[in-house]
Formats: C-alpha cells, structure tokens, sequence
C-alpha cells in the first residue's frame, strides 16, 4: 500500500474518532507525503464562498485538525489540478499590450527618435481621452505625447522617447499623464512603405494604462491645412473618422465620435477634410493640386450629416415644409428649376444595411441663383452644396434609421471626369459603415 493511501486511512479514522490532537502517525504522513509529491507551480484559484453554518460536533477539532486537513486538502489539489497555461490580458487598442514583468531589464537611453517618426498620428480611443473620442500620437526628437484628437496642445500623456541601439522606442514617464514618474516602457514599431501607417507593439511597459494608449494601429496627419487634422493620402486598406457624426440631432452639442464613420479605399486616394458634419475624399491627383488658401479639390467623395432641403441660396436657410426623408428630399429637387435632374435606372442602393436612392444633378444651361451656382442642399454646419455650372453631381441619400439622415456627395467642377470619377467613387461609398 502507498505512503498516501496510508495517510488517506488514518486521517478518516482520526477524524472519525475525534481525538482531541493530532496523532504522531498523522503528522509524520502529512510530512512524508509533502516530501514526496512534486512540487508543480499552478496558479491559485477562487473557491466560490458559501456561507454555511459550522456544525457544533467539530468546534472541538482543534488546530491540529484544521492543520491535517488543510494539509490533506492541498495535496490533494497538487496533485489532481490540471496544467493552465497563463491568461489573456484584455487591450483597448488592436494591438496587444504588454504588461509589466518585475524580471525585465529595460535596455539603456539611446538616441533621437527617426525623422519618420516625428509627426502627429491619427488614432483610436483609449481610456486616457474622454467620452467616445480618438486619439493623437505627437512624436518630436524626444518626446512623446498622447492627446485627445480635437485637443491637440492638451497633452493626456507624455513621457521622453529614446531609441537604445535595438532600434526600439524607450519611454519614460513624466509627471504628466496616468503613470508615476520615471515609470519605463519599451515598444517595437513598424511603419508602411509609404510611411503613412504606424504600428506601436508594447514589448513591456511598468505602466500598463500607458501601454492601452500608445500601442495600436496610428496614420499619419498630413492635412493641407496643419491646423486641422485629417490623413492626406492613404494607403489602400480600412480606416475611420475621428469627428464626424452623422446621427448627432441638429442643435445638441457635438462631441468627437472615433469611427462613426468606417471606410475602405484603393491606392490613389486621400483624406481632405474631416468635420463634425461633413467629411471628404478625393483622388491623391486632386489632393495634389489643393493649397492651404484652396483646399477644395476637383472631384471628391463627401458625407453629408444633418442634411436639410435648401428653401433659397439667396437666404442660405432651410425649407422646413420638407419632411426628413429620403423620398420627401428628392422630390423637393425636382422643383428646382435651375436643376437637371435625372434618376439613374438602377437609383436605390443598399449601404451598411441602409436603404437609400441617388440622383444626378447638373445645371440648366446659363441658370444662377443669386449671381452663384445653383444650389440644393443645407448641411448640417449651414453649408450650401451646390452644383457648378460646368459641373456634375450625385446625390445620394440614405435613410440610417430613427429619423436620421445622411447625404453622400459625389462632386466634380468638371462634367467630363463625372464618369471615371463615378466608376472609382461607388465601390468605395458601398464600404461605408456608420456607428
């Protein structure tokens, strides 16, 4: 018979007999079986707590009975627990974070970090930001800084950057942000071949709120105007807006909505303009020829939010009689009679499961409203949308339920690119996903 078996036998009769201590045949097995078991590490784990009544009879036990029980019990778990692997850690951000490890050894301060590297990056919300918000990446020679999107200059985080001799970024924390002073956290990177993709992997980070806000997927902000922040050209893959918000109702107050919209492009297309309710894309040609003065390009893909039908150019105001509907919208257009009208013959389109119908529009030959272009279309801001004179317009309106309105624009300053620009802007409407 086994040395356990031995100590199984005893400690049911001993317990059964209720001494009042432990016997010598007792203790000496708990010790002889703890010297014999493998000592196999494995993780602790929670008993579930139920709150039962102790039974009078055992109170008499004693110490020593709750010393060979507690002894049997835990044998018993050495050597009938299964092997676990170690746990999954949750991240806020695509990329996976890196928690702190008090055996890692951060390697040595090193140099500036890469010219490439010293922008500002567009990215995703963390827990370091408010409300629903993205966030940006503001990289210089030496520092880093995490920040809300529409507060660049109010830093969330900051910490020193360094790149040691293994090419990584080494940070370490300053008084401003989640994490205590002087805190390290080394991360790997990789950018695209154009330079326009950051990816920010957390290789270990003593601050692990830092870790969910800096390591993930970061574009790099190239607007015309710096002021403002939009991507500029884009590499073909999926990406998301940081302001728009095309179900917020007209006259509550905005806030900044990361990926409200969605969207997929090609190569040879950019990101001109990003706002609360109006949103851009256009072919890189055209971004190209855009000046901080002229930031208008020649054809491009707009998103429209809080779309209203336009009673006179002249007054720049709405016409209120016209219900918020798709339907309703597009008849009031057939009124205008500075309009062309025309109905595609497949007009209805299906866009991230909404319901929605597109027209043509082109100007009445020498027709003006007001001494300017013929207009159509209130947004949200108060902007006129209207058609040029030489130029082209699709309208497309989609219904994204409980009373919202959305417009997609495609627009063209001239008629003969309406059909090219058409072929390459419609599959990239058709990706359009709305929050």
């Amino acid at each position: 018979m086994s040395t356990n078996r031995d100590f199984d036998g005893i400690a049911r009769a001993w317990l059964d007999l209720m001494p009042d201590e432990a016997p010598d045949r007792a203790i000496a097995a708990v010790l002889q079986a703890v010297d014999t078991t493998p000592q196999v590490r494995r993780p602790w784990r929670r008993l579930p707590w139920r709150d039962t009544p102790m039974n009078r009879i055992l109170v008499p036990m004693g110490a020593a009975a709750v010393i060979v029980v507690s002894a049997a019990v835990l044998l018993f778990g050495l050597r009938s627990q299964p092997d676990v692997g170690p746990g999954v850690t949750d991240s806020l951000r695509p990329s996976t974070a890196a928690t702190s490890s008090p055996s890692f050894s951060a390697p040595p301060a090193g140099g500036p970090l890469p010219g490439e590297l010293q922008a500002r990056w567009m990215g995703g919300h963390s827990d370091i930001v408010s409300g629903t918000a993205g966030s940006s990446l503001l990289l210089d020679s030496s520092t880093l800084a995490v920040e809300q999107s529409n507060a660049n200059g109010s830093s969330n985080l900051v910490a020193g950057a360094t790149v040691p001799a293994d090419g990584q970024i080494r940070l370490t924390s300053t008084n401003v942000g989640p994490c205590h002073d002087g805190e390290i956290g080394v991360y790997s990177w990789t950018l695209s071949t154009s330079g326009r993709v950051l990816t920010v992997t957390a290789v270990h980070d003593d601050c692990s709120r830092r870790a969910t806000a800096v390591a993930g997927t970061w574009w790099h902000m190239d607007c015309r105007d710096p002021a403002t922040n939009c991507l500029g050209d884009l590499d073909a893959g999926s990406y998301a807006s940081q302001y728009i918000r095309p179900r917020l109702d007209a006259g509550l107050a905005w806030t900044p909505d990361f990926g409200a919209l969605r969207y997929g492009v090609p190569v040879g297309w950019a990101n001109y303009t990003d706002w609360p309710t109006k949103f851009g894309l256009t072919p890189s040609a055209d971004f190209a020829q855009t000046t901080v003065g002229n930031l208008d390009p020649q054809a491009s893909i707009q998103v429209i939010a809080q779309p209203a039908a336009l009673k006179s150019i002249c007054a720049n105001n709405p016409e209120l009689t016209v219900a918020n509907t798709v339907e309703a919208q597009l008849a009031w257009l057939d009124q205008n009679p500075g309009l062309v009208v025309t109905q595609p013959g497949s007009d209805r389109i299906s866009i991230d499961g909404h319901d929605g119908r597109y027209v043509d529009l082109a100007v009445v030959s020498g027709q003006t409203e007001c001494g300017a272009d013929v207009g159509y279309l209130l947004a949200g801001d108060g902007e006129v949308l209207t058609v040029d004179s030489n130029g082209r317009d699709r309208l497309i309106l989609v219904d994204l339920g409980d009373g919202h309105l959305v417009a997609i624009r495609i627009h063209v300053h001239d008629a003969s690119r309406f059909d090219d620009v058409i072929g390459a802007a419609m599959p990239i409407v058709s990706s359009f996903a709305f929050k």
